[in-house]
């Protein structure tokens, strides 16, 4: 089993390294993501012949690789079936849409995460359930995330959500250490969250 270890002390060689590889993973990511909004509606095409198997191999870096194209069960109650094939093709597109680039984030723009953590501001961030604040979480090797939930006074329902680095699971466990995590490039200006 995993165990967990603190420092209260930053790497700071590594974190800049990090930190740098990041940027650049940042910009290539979004270029990828990007090109999923055109992209989104041909692969969709394609996939109604026979599902994932009738898509080019060059279209792959914009599906999931641990759901199908048709998305996961959230996805199916927002987009349920009705036999129509244009039903089909817009759940598609809209999965895709939704995550956009997601095996080549996964493929190539993962970092392994280590085991000791030097951790800032709370370990309990996230937006299901809203739990607002921020955490900073850096690995041994220099391998972090920055994540930040502010829940805007003036509207219920919404908030501003940030999560840049890699996708470290917090709070921290033995299943956030020691695997490939995905690279963390959202911006969230008027996200929806949900109460406890």
């Amino acid at each position: 089993m995993n165990e967990v270890k603190f420092t209260d002390k930053l790497n700071w060689k590594a974190f800049i390294k990090e930190l740098i590889l990041w940027c650049f993973s940042f910009i290539i990511s979004n270029v990828v993501n990007l090109l999923a909004f055109p992209l989104a509606p041909v692969i969709a095409l394609f996939s109604l012949k026979d599902d994932e198997k009738s898509i080019p191999k060059i279209f792959h870096w914009w599906l999931t690789d641990d759901n199908p194209i048709d998305g996961d069960e959230g996805h199916w109650l927002r987009h349920p079936e009705d036999g129509k094939t244009f039903t089909k093709f817009k759940r598609r597109t809209a999965w895709l849409w939704r995550n956009k680039g997601y095996t080549f984030d996964t493929k190539y723009l993962s970092r392994k995460v280590g085991s000791v953590f030097f951790v800032k501001g709370k370990t309990e961030v996230g937006d299901t359930p809203v739990r607002d604040g921020y955490s900073f979480a850096v690995d041994e090797n220099g391998v972090w995330q920055f994540y930040l939930i502010f829940k805007y006074p003036f509207t219920k329902g919404k908030c501003l959500r940030l999560r840049f680095g890699w996708k470290i699971r917090l709070p921290l466990n033995d299943t956030s250490i020691n695997r490939e995590q995905m690279i963390a490039t959202s911006i969230g200006l008027w996200k929806s969250y949900t109460e406890e």
